[in-house]
């Protein structure tokens, strides 16, 4: 094959990755530059939420400052998990909690605070901004990613995080323009990936990582009582666990390190039960409500898009456990 062909067969796959990344609305390397030469605008990303308050977005329906007596409102703490910008907003499990509600005969209005990135310290903030004009009956916190996430990264002294926005900052010209390409991620996930997967990751992260976690929950915990919120803790569930790692496919574990590159699957696993295990201490040491997720969705990969995020079978299901420990009718209660 001469490099003529070669060229050609890459630049081909190029195109194809960014017409369906562009579609999607992410920035391309080659497309966008053409389109906008063309003057055809780029497509949006889906609108984040139907509720502005003071700059925070709530993907979830209107809800009036006013309360309306006997209507329950429920605070949703997330990140991406409750936000899940592919799906409707009608779909995701945050406003799904009072379809269950309402349908068990309570009126309810939700806030869903989550957005891709958010941590614990950022949900604490935007609860104190805003959940005191809203005066919510519950706060649910449901995080966990963000904070492993970044326990990695300051525990164990290497950046696990890329930002998809951006490219990498790399001081080689070269580098940079290539990981602006659509074709790059894909490569460097499957070799690198794989390298990673043979050994170079680590199986835990040390007990400060835990403790900072479980310090932020306090936070949230006291911030909703200062406020007169009631607060809601939920265990993390992910696609896999114990029982069923094993079964994780060579894709999919792939998939999983393309961002964080120093947890291997198997202390994926371990980390979220473990600091799921304090969760379940700390409820119950703080008087809490605890919806425990892990037992109930965790380790069932149909629930599941990907490791860590619900598809539309997962959020209903997730709705319905927390319904229930909201209305006192879930074992958790």
């Amino acid at each position: 094959m001469t490099p003529v062909l070669i060229a050609g067969f890459i630049l081909a796959a190029e195109l194809g990755l960014e017409v369906r990344h562009h579609l999607k609305g992410y920035e391309t390397l080659l497309l966008d530059p053409l389109l906008s030469a063309v003057r055809l605008p780029a497509p949006q990303a889906s609108a984040a939420s139907t509720l502005t308050v003071d700059g925070y977005s709530f993907r979830s329906r209107p809800v009036p400052v006013e309360r309306t007596p006997g209507v329950i409102r429920i605070w949703v703490a997330s990140a991406s998990h409750g936000e899940h910008n592919s799906l409707p907003v009608s779909e995701i499990f945050p406003n799904q909690i009072c379809n269950e509600v309402t349908r068990r005969g309570t009126p309810c209005e939700v806030l869903n605070a989550s957005k891709a990135g958010l941590s614990i310290a950022d949900n604490v903030r935007w609860l104190r901004e805003v959940g005191q004009r809203y005066r919510p009956d519950f706060a649910v916190l449901y995080q966990q990613v963000t904070e492993i996430i970044r326990g990695q990264r300051d525990f164990l002294g290497e950046r696990t995080f890329r930002d998809e926005a951006r490219p990498l900052v790399d001081l080689h010209a070269v580098r940079v323009l290539l990981q602006r390409s659509s074709i790059y991620p894909l490569t460097h996930q499957y070799l690198g990936g794989t390298s990673l997967l043979s050994g170079f990751m680590k199986e835990a992260l040390p007990p400060p990582a835990k403790t900072r976690y479980l310090e932020l929950v306090k936070t949230f915990i006291a911030e909703s009582r200062r406020l007169g919120i009631e607060p809601v803790v939920a265990t993390f569930a992910s696609s896999h666990v114990k029982g069923n790692l094993d079964r994780m496919s060579h894709s999919e574990q792939l998939e999983f390190v393309k961002w964080e590159h120093q947890l291997s699957p198997g202390g994926w696993v371990e980390t979220i039960a473990e600091w799921n295990d304090a969760l379940r201490t700390l409820a119950r040491e703080e008087d809490v409500l605890l919806v425990d997720l892990e037992h109930s969705v965790g380790g069932r990969p149909e629930l599941f898009v990907d490791f860590v995020h619900f598809n539309p079978n997962g959020h209903r299901r997730v709705a319905e456990q927390i319904a229930q420990v909201l209305l006192g009718m879930g074992p958790e209660k």
